[in-house]
């Protein structure tokens, strides 16, 4: 999805929105709010800026409150103890006036798709169809017991271990290459 597309998406959701949600989300006191409770916990810009963006994400409905947890614990790099301060003073401070209405708007989703699961499967989807793996010869249990009881031989035996003998005749050797100087 690019950021237009994205875009769009924010902007239709927003728009279905209750007008209590859409005010408590342009609410100015909202974006004191978060930065507040960032400057509180210490969370840099870019922690902050992920912070920001999951609580609205959870207003508009993108993000159900049941994951927001999990959410900034892999968006803020947090622990997960400081994650649940950072969420009990989102709910206290944000949340909670439009706690209601949030929770029914999720409840809504959740029973619309619980009706999408339960929609009956037509008939000529129900054949089944068995296929059968090719039958093989069993492997051993074990492969590296296999493979250990069996001793590796090599052909090739090497028996004198002695450093073979270096000439020390100096004399110039018959060298077509080396002629000598005249």
């Amino acid at each position: 999805m690019d950021q237009e597309e994205i875009k769009k998406s924010i902007v239709e959701r927003f728009n279905n929105l209750q007008p209590e949600i859409q005010k408590a989300i342009m609410d100015p006191d909202y974006e004191q709010h978060v930065y507040n409770i960032a400057k509180k916990y210490n969370l840099s810009t870019e922690q902050t800026e992920e912070f920001e963006s999951d609580t609205t994400l959870v207003m508009l409905g993108q993000i159900h409150p049941n994951d927001y947890n999990e959410t900034l614990v892999d968006d803020l790099n947090l622990p997960a103890d400081k994650i649940n301060e950072i969420v009990n003073d989102v709910n206290e401070k944000i949340l909670k006036p439009i706690r209601d209405l949030l929770k029914n708007n999720f409840e809504e989703d959740d029973r619309i798709e619980s009706e999408l699961i339960n929609i009956p499967t037509p008939p000529y989807a129900k054949t089944e169809v068995k296929i059968e793996a090719p039958k093989v010869d069993e492997a051993p249990k074990n492969i590296i017991e296999e493979k250990l009881k069996n001793q590796t031989t090599s052909n090739n035996t090497v028996s004198d271990y002695t450093i073979p003998k270096i000439s020390t005749n100096t004399s110039p050797s018959n060298d077509p290459y080396h002629e000598p100087i005249e």
